[in-house]
């Protein structure tokens, strides 16, 4: 059994500028991505980037009230701007690190797997979504919403392999991987340059 399986029963989400992070789930990564932070798009990450990734990765998706941002709803302006002014006067080089580290922690996979064909086109994370809401009856939308990415790829692992996929790296999911080493490397570049 790969070691992931194992580790992703231990994660536990950062705090970042006393803010408590949920678990990354699927949810957190089409928001972003949607709002193409470079967390998750990759690219050059600013303040903004982080501000956004903590107030999207602070809260679960709640499907009764399709709320997207809770948290950023429940938040009194005066405090808000206080908080965010708060995150320019402290040391943004820790924040980013640990959010990238929280990222690469929750991004951990198996290895994936393919029944043969073409790769689906669809973004990866709906796929995963749409394949575990039509895969685990035990779980309801907004357990699966909220799941912690890891814990939803060794899912989507194991149903494919049940299905008799063989292995072999899909397109979407390469890209998907791409994105996670990516991340991996640009935490170790941070690491390197500390030392």
């Amino acid at each position: 059994m790969e070691n992931v399986y194992i580790r992703q029963l231990f994660l536990k989400p950062p705090k970042i500028f006393g803010k408590q992070l949920q678990p990354l789930s699927i949810f957190h990564v089409i928001i972003l991505s949607a709002f193409d932070n470079p967390f998750i798009v990759g690219g050059r990450t600013e303040t903004k980037d982080l501000l956004l990734a903590l107030l999207v990765c602070m809260d679960q998706y709640d499907p009764e009230t399709r709320n997207l941002l809770p948290t950023l709803a429940k938040f009194d302006k005066g405090k808000f701007l206080i908080w965010k002014l708060s995150l320019y006067l402290r040391n943004h080089e820790d924040a980013m690190d640990s959010f990238e580290e929280y990222i690469s922690d929750y991004c951990d996979a198996p290895e994936y797997w393919s029944a043969g064909g073409e790769a689906s086109r669809v973004f990866w994370a709906f796929n995963l979504l749409s394949c575990l809401m039509s895969s685990l009856p035990a779980y309801n939308a907004k357990q699966i919403w909220n799941m912690p990415l890891t814990e939803a790829l060794c899912h989507k692992a194991r149903l494919n392999e049940e299905n008799g996929a063989k292995l072999v790296d899909q397109e979407e999911m390469k890209k998907a991987r791409e994105q996670i080493d990516l991340l991996n490397e640009r935490l170790k570049e941070k690491l390197e340059c500390q030392k």
